[in-house]
């Protein structure tokens, strides 16, 4: 039995093997590839601090290392290639302190890569993963983290024709500690997936998608923050009348629980997008979505339905409806939204285009109020160093401000990864450089408002926009008006911002050369501001071998909020690279961040002159680094000299 067994199992894998790729020969090992390489390190620093006490520190690291890939396959590549990738680079550091004793430590970087793959031309395959890696990595060149992960998964495909199945599986462990606050914070993840699609005719598409996550993080050794998530989400799609008329539909039911929070979505929603005659569209949406969170639940049904029509190229009009109807523990809102909208362009002398948008809409809100205590629970922001963010909502009791992660495991500290600022009834948030939030993140912000009775009002909002462009769109001038306008008994107590907002300006497009000023003035009841916003790109060559970029951003408030109240961010960097020949070139960069406000100043500077040079197989860089940080009323100054060798095989 047992023999009967053996020579089955190499009837198939022989079968399986031939099937895709003969010129292989079956065998029980054969090394494919192999490739890699040896390093050597050399890294001295002079590092001062001054935070309210100096201190002068002297760094040397010597370390040395090598890296290997290979791919191999058992029997054929159509049963088993196996991937290895293997780095060590151990290394000895000596620090030297103006006031404390001297240490020498050692650290070692490591990364590990094995992944599977099997019967990988099959209609049934399978992989597998495991990683390893710990190093020392900078975060925006203002912390150092001492960061160490691991991770094992893998995936099932099965290419089914009636309908073909994918399950993937990552399970991640991550540590991270920030040497310079000493700040730990660890992280684990399990991601599970399923996927399938089936489609009954030429025009249709049904997906089946299943996820269960879970997640649990803490900072400090504080109580862990956990997260379970499981998700199932179901898509069709329909085409019809030769594909000009499409119907898209889409559940979702997703039920999370952990700290702190339990909620349960499940979402409908239909779209239509439907070609009533050649150059005229009709699309209609409607979504039902039921929240059941933590002490809260809410039944929110939305309309949404849009004309559009298009007169030969020049002239786009627009007609638009919405209503949306929220009925929340806490409350009941009705809201209807009316909107028209043209957009005219025409060919103008020059080589030029003129662009004209208009756009005039009217909303009306209703509410009921049935508690006066409400909470906000995942409200999404993306928090950009260069802009002002408020929270949407008046009267925000601070104490209840919680940020977090997209995923909601993850919950940020003030004054570490943010802050926020008081208004008037209104709270900004500000991320802080070099914290957890990193530039252009997306958060999500729980928190408890204070609202008002019962209320209804109207607003009247309007937006025009005028440019033109000469001499192939190198040449733009721009300008635009919004207006916002309430109207209400109670637009003070309400915290309604009427709002005219007036922005002209001008853009350079030469390819080499990329520029842009714009000036704002925002006048608002609520957040007032002028503003001057400018940024310039150049790209180019002074002679054959040597290139260069520069690139500038510089934002302006005069005002912001209050008369004396300013804010400004500036970037810079450049960039000279020489190529002295086919295998040596030397770069020198530079870059300049300055952000000043009434709450928060950073000041940094850095550059670095680096050298590399091949020579066949033997790498070499080398490098000198010069920078300087100025936060508040800490600073932190160093320069660096370092050099590279690798062999390559």
């Amino acid at each position: 039995m047992r023999t009967k067994t053996i020579l089955i199992f190499c009837v198939l894998i022989q079968a399986i093997s031939y099937g895709q790729a003969s010129r292989y020969q079956p065998t029980f090992f054969n090394l494919m590839s192999v490739s890699g390489e040896f390093e050597l390190n050399s890294f001295y620093q002079v590092e001062e601090l001054n935070n309210f006490n100096y201190e002068k520190i002297e760094k040397t690291l010597f370390s040395g290392g090598g890296r290997i890939n290979t791919k191999s396959y058992f029997w054929h590549p159509n049963f088993l290639v196996v991937d290895l990738d293997l780095g060590y680079n151990p290394s000895v550091d000596k620090l030297s302190f103006y006031a404390s004793p001297e240490r020498q430590f050692s650290t070692n970087s490591t990364d590990i890569n094995f992944r599977t793959q099997w019967f990988r031309k099959h209609k049934f395959n399978w992989n597998t993963q495991v990683k390893y890696t710990k190093g020392i990595i900078s975060r925006e060149s203002l912390s150092n983290i001492l960061s160490e992960s691991i991770s094992f998964g893998g995936g099932i495909k099965y290419n089914h024709k009636f309908a073909p199945l994918s399950i993937s599986y990552d399970n991640t462990q991550s540590e991270q500690e920030e040497l310079d606050t000493d700040r730990g914070y660890t992280n684990k993840r399990s991601v599970l997936s399923a996927r399938t699609h089936k489609s009954f005719g030429k025009n249709d598409k049904t997906t089946l998608k299943f996820n269960n996550r879970t997640y649990s993080n803490h900072i400090n050794n504080t109580s862990a923050t956990n997260q379970t998530i499981n998700e199932i989400n179901v898509m069709n799609s329909q085409l019809f009348d030769k594909q000009k008329t499409s119907l898209n539909s889409r559940f979702l039911y997703s039920d999370q629980t952990g700290t702190n929070v339990k909620q349960k979505r499940l979402q409908l929603m239909e779209s239509l997008d439907l070609h009533l005659l050649e150059r005229l569209k009709l699309d209609a949406n409607f979504s039902y979505i039921k929240l059941n969170q933590n002490f809260s639940s809410s039944d929110q049904t939305n309309y949404n339905v849009g004309l559009n029509h298009q007169l030969y190229l020049s002239l786009f009009s627009r007609i638009n409806f919405q209503y949306n109807k929220n009925e929340h523990s806490a409350f009941t809102l009705k809201r209807s939204n009316y909107l028209g909208s043209l957009r005219y362009t025409k060919i103008i002398p020059w080589n030029g285009r003129l662009n004209m948008n208009y756009s005039y809409g009217i909303t009306k809100k209703d509410n009921q109020t049935i508690s006066i205590s409400v909470p906000i629970f995942n409200e999404q922001y993306d928090l950009t160093d260069n802009s002002i963010v408020l929270l949407q909502n008046p009267l925000v009791d601070i104490t209840t401000v919680v940020v977090k992660d997209i995923t909601g495991a993850v919950t940020y500290q003030e004054n570490l990864d943010y802050i926020l600022i008081e208004r008037d009834n209104f709270i900004e948030i500000q991320r802080i450089p070099a914290g957890l939030i990193a530039n252009n993140q997306q958060v999500f912000i729980d928190y408890v408002i204070i609202q008002s009775n019962d209320y209804n009002y109207q607003g009247d909002m309007s937006n025009f926009y005028a440019g033109v462009t000469l001499f192939k769109s190198k040449l733009e001038l721009y300008y635009k008006n919004r207006t916002q306008d309430y109207k209400s008994d109670d637009v003070f107590n309400l915290n309604l911002d009427n709002i005219s907002q007036v922005a002209y300006g001008t853009r350079l497009d030469f390819g080499f050369l990329n520029a842009m000023v714009e000036y704002e003035d925002y006048k608002s009841r609520l957040i007032p501001s002028r503003s001057l916003k400018s940024n310039i790109s150049i790209y180019g060559q002074i002679v054959k071998n040597i290139s260069y970029s520069l690139q500038g951003n510089y934002v302006k408030y005069f005002m912001i909020f209050e008369e004396g109240q300013q804010q400004e961010y500036v970037n810079a960097s450049a960039n000279l690279n020489y190529k002295i020949s086919a295998k040596t070139s030397l770069n020198i960069l530079g870059s300049y961040r300055d952000q000043s406000s009434d709450s928060f100043n950073l000041n940094l500077f850095s550059s670095k002159l680096e050298l590399k040079s091949r020579i066949n197989s033997l790498y070499i860089n080398a490098a000198i680094e010069v920078y300087k940080r100025e936060q508040d009323e800490q600073q932190r100054n160093f320069a660096s000299a370092k050099i590279r060798i690798i062999r390559k095989f």
